[in-house]
């Protein structure tokens, strides 16, 4: 995969010369947890000036080889993305923290994050999966395939916000791990649980959220 990219890059790079900044690879290619044919390629592609000119010419580079490795493309303005900061903490984190710059500028080594603005972003996640998560028990507790499969990306969700708030408020807010553990072992087959099972841990799950929203809130 690697060496495909890197060749691709470099026919970008040379096809749109200054005007494309950088390219920076992020997401599970980034972390070292790409699963060929399964996983998505995150490519950000920062440029001086964009318009959709440029991006039609991005696409009719893009070789056959290339759409193979399910490339997930993101286009910015080196502008925008200077502005966009304290619109994306989050987001931008996780990139900065992993992140390989393949061609062009390293536009995320030497940027920090506004503290506050993430602890925001993250109360907001949180409070708008929480909602959505009551919307969807309306529609879905008496199907127990919904309530599994709602379950096991609800709780990747929330597990990860949850770890990095603790992050963000510099100390442990309490989580019942039993939770996580449970969808986690539900997510890999290595437990069945039944209707009534799966409605009472969906009831777990948004009483330990609930409790993880006020605690922030309070911090």
């Amino acid at each position: 995969m690697e060496n495909i990219l890197q060749a691709w890059v470099k026919e970008l790079k040379q096809e749109l010369g200054n005007n494309l900044v950088s390219v920076i690879l992020y997401g599970s290619a980034a972390r070292g947890e790409h699963v060929p044919a399964r996983s998505d390629v995150n490519l950000m592609l920062v440029f001086k000036k964009l318009d959709l000119k440029h991006i039609t010419k991005v696409g009719e580079l893009m070789r056959r080889k290339v759409r193979k490795q399910f490339p997930q493309l993101v286009f910015w303005t080196e502008e925008e993305l200077d502005n966009a900061w304290d619109v994306f903490p989050l987001e931008f984190e996780d990139i900065k923290d992993n992140h390989q710059c393949l061609v062009g500028k390293d536009l995320f080594s030497k940027r920090s994050i506004d503290k506050k603005r993430l602890r925001y972003q993250i109360e907001f996640e949180l409070r708008s999966k929480l909602v959505t998560m009551r919307d969807t028990w309306l529609n879905i507790n008496r199907d127990g395939y919904a309530l599994e499969m709602f379950l096991v990306k609800a709780g990747n969700s929330f597990d990860y916000l949850i770890g990095k708030a603790n992050a963000v408020l510099g100390k442990k807010i309490a989580m019942p791990r039993d939770i996580f553990a449970k969808i986690k072992k539900v997510k890999k087959k290595e437990i069945r649980l039944k209707r009534a099972e799966l409605q009472d841990l969906f009831h777990q799950l948004h009483e330990a959220v609930e409790s993880v929203i006020r605690k922030i809130d309070k911090a």
